[in-house]
């Protein structure tokens, strides 16, 4: 019912709508006008902070306040380009703002049902930061009748891919890509299609079912020419406008430039400006090679000071050649030297093109200010930024403003360094206490061990010290011993002293191999071996045991009777650790690792209680092994640990009654022994 209503009110809107545009104007006459145009010379809007605007050149924008209460135009005012727009709001709902840059003369107002008025004149160029006032008048705008309940599918291929698609004078939000597929209602649609540098192209289509899938396929027609200029010696790196904008430098290749009337501008340092005009026709290139006009003069500057900095109007002058041989533009010219700790100067020069001439230049004038060194040792040499200028005491010695390193040195004493600031007039005093040396010689016991002095290596004992009075690290080193180091003073009254370096027997790599007794846990004899690297350890041992073990098992058949068996225990022991050297004999091992416990039959005489024939556990281990090392490639041993049991079988379980069998695999085990290193 719904349906057949809408179909209704469509057909009613077409019988009220067909008579009217009869006696309308003509399909392809537009339905507005500029009914008038003028300056407001007392609205302030375009001139005022908050609603003032500027162009891309940094001016203050025209702003023309179009009075309309239609939306949906579209406006163009040539190459120079709408700054900004502002469709109706709050404070102005009968008004579109639009800011233009000045100078604009036509505009163009285009609109996707009442048509468009094509480069409606002015009669005037727009000034920068006025208002001006347009009132359009335009016939109503009839809304189109679609059918929301039948959408249908719709495909897009518009170029160039940036182009703007105005359906129904709604943009449409799609990517850079302008060929994608929507879904729309059914009937008539307006769109309009428009792109920079491309001449819009708008029209309706119908939507109906029956026509099945339907497509909008529309590549605009460029609105553009191409602007080449290759460039020679004199215009390379010139910039290039068109019509006040800027199109970059020469060279220039294929620059799109919108079809029509044009200036062209060619601004270069030390030429003349250089303008024309040139008019760009659809796809069409224009080449130009344009001739440039001098503007400068040829200018050698004499100074006698040749390590000065010349700098025109505030900038670097770039020189060419040996000398101060440069190019200026003509006109007067600030010309200043300028100097390190030193006071400008400053000349006028008038420059006539094509005139060469020679400027003389007065250097700049130093500054000084006055330094006065002295030190507790009478003609100790001064030297200032490491050029000697003279001996202690030196007393009000003029010198150029600025910072200064200042050395005091004599022989036999340590070269003493103070940083100082010379300001303009004024006096600096400086004091140096010298330091004298220490010749005294280290040797050490062995012989012919490193010396470092503050962590820089020296040289071999015995050696000559040649330190200056001061606090100072030694440390003596030499393998197979223990380090050396110790913060002592050295003056000159320092003696020769001997380093006695005691013996380490500790390495941090090293293989051993051991053998020791298992005093806790299983008794017994242990063999094994392991290796050092970097201070970790990794241990391997065999535990054997000295005496068998007597397990006795109970019957529970043929009348419960009892009989013993006899088991013969070892382990498997592994272990890492890391060691921690000490006073070179000590070495403490803590470590973790895994201990195996294995229990066999010590004869066969029980061939038929195979079940029983061996048992077996195993634990985790941690602990501490303790190394001392009476002499080199001797250690004696002992070790704690503590063993936590993670598995045992059957058999060893049937056991566990038996606490000589339980401290095998569980509770404390200490073994010690001997190890040799190699």
């Amino acid at each position: 019912m719904e349906k057949m209503r809408r179909i209704f009110l469509i057909i009613l809107l077409t019988l009220i709508i067909l008579p009217a545009a009869a006696d309308g104007p003509g399909d392809n006459e537009p339905k507005m006008s500029v009914a008038d145009f003028r300056l407001e010379e007392k609205d302030m809007t375009a001139n005022t902070t908050g609603t003032m605007k500027m162009d891309k050149n940094g001016e203050k924008a025209a702003l023309i306040k179009i009075e309309t209460t239609e939306k949906d135009f579209l406006f163009d005012v040539g190459s120079l380009g709408v700054e900004a727009t502002e469709w109706q709001n709050e404070q102005h709902p009968a008004e579109i703002w639009l800011y233009v840059p000045f100078g604009v003369k036509t505009i163009t107002i285009q609109h996707p049902v009442l048509g468009s008025i094509t480069s409606y004149d002015l009669g005037q160029s727009l000034k920068r930061a006025k208002t001006y006032r347009l009132v359009l008048t335009t016939s109503e705008v009839n809304q189109l009748v679609l059918d929301y309940d039948n959408l249908l599918p719709f495909h897009f291929d518009i170029f160039p891919p940036e182009a703007s698609v105005v359906l129904n004078g709604v943009t449409l939000k799609k990517s850079n890509v302008q060929q994608f597929t929507d879904t729309l209602p059914a009937g008539k649609h307006n769109y309009r299609i428009n792109a920079e540098y491309y001449y819009p192209e708008s029209g309706t289509f119908m939507l109906d079912e029956k026509e099945g899938n339907q497509e909008l396929k529309v590549v605009l027609k460029p609105n553009y020419g191409y602007l080449t200029i290759p460039g020679t010696k004199e215009t390379q790196g010139a910039k290039v406008y068109i019509d006040n904008i800027d199109k970059g430098t020469i060279p220039l290749n294929n620059v799109w430039v919108k079809s029509g009337d044009h200036t062209l501008t060619i601004n270069q340092r030390l030429y003349k400006p250089y303008t024309m005009n040139i008019t760009m026709t659809d796809t069409a290139t224009i080449l130009l090679n344009p001739m440039l006009d001098p503007n400068f003069a040829e200018v050698d500057f004499i100074i006698d000071d040749k390590d000065v900095f010349i700098y025109d109007n505030g900038l670097p002058i770039e020189f060419s050649g040996n000398g101060f041989h440069t190019r200026l533009e003509e006109g007067p010219h600030q010309i200043t030297v300028k100097k390190p700790n030193h006071d400008d100067t400053s000349k006028m020069v008038t420059v006539v093109s094509g005139q060469p001439q020679i400027v003389n230049l007065d250097s700049p004038v130093p500054i000084y200010g006055y330094l006065t060194v002295r030190s507790n040792k009478i003609g100790a040499r001064v030297s200032l930024n490491g050029k000697e200028v003279g001996v202690t005491p030196l007393n009000n010695y003029r010198v150029l403003i600025g910072n200064y390193d200042v050395a005091v040195s004599n022989s036999g004493f340590k070269t003493e360094n103070q940083q100082v600031t010379i300001v303009r007039d004024q006096l600096k005093n400086l004091d140096f206490e010298l330091n004298g040396w220490c010749p005294a010689y280290v040797s050490s016991k062995p012989s012919d061990a490193e010396v470092y002095i503050d962590g820089r290596y020296v040289g071999l004992t015995p050696h000559q010290l040649n330190l200056y009075d001061g606090d100072y690290n030694i440390r003596v080193e030499k393998k197979g011993y223990r380090t050396y180091s110790k913060n002592r003073h050295f003056d000159a009254f320092t003696e020769d002293f001997t380093v006695r370096l005691n013996p380490n027997y500790i390495s941090k790599n090293e293989f051993y191999l051991q053998a020791g007794y298992n005093i806790k846990g299983m008794e017994g004899l242990s063999f094994g071996g392991g290796f050092y690297y970097k201070n970790v350890d990794i241990e391997f041992n065999y535990i054997m045991a000295l005496k068998d073990t007597d397990v006795i098992w109970n019957q529970t058949t043929g009348g419960g009777s009892s009989y013993s068996m006899t088991y013969k225990p070892e382990a498997y022991d592994i272990k890492i650790g890391y060691g921690i050297g000490l006073l070179g004999r000590l070495r403490f091992t803590p470590f973790v690792g895994v201990n195996i416990i294995e229990m066999k039959l010590s004869d066969d005489s029980y061939d038929y209680m195979s079940d029983l024939e061996k048992a077996s556990a195993t634990s985790i281990t941690a602990g501490l092994k303790l190394d001392i090392v009476p002499v080199k490639h001797i250690a004696l041993y002992a070790e704690a640990k503590y063993m936590i049991p993670v598995y045992k079988d059957d058999v060893f379980k049937g056991m566990d009654n038996i606490q000589k069998v339980k401290d095998f695999a569980e509770g404390l085990g200490v073994n010690a022994g001997i190890k040799f290193f190699f």
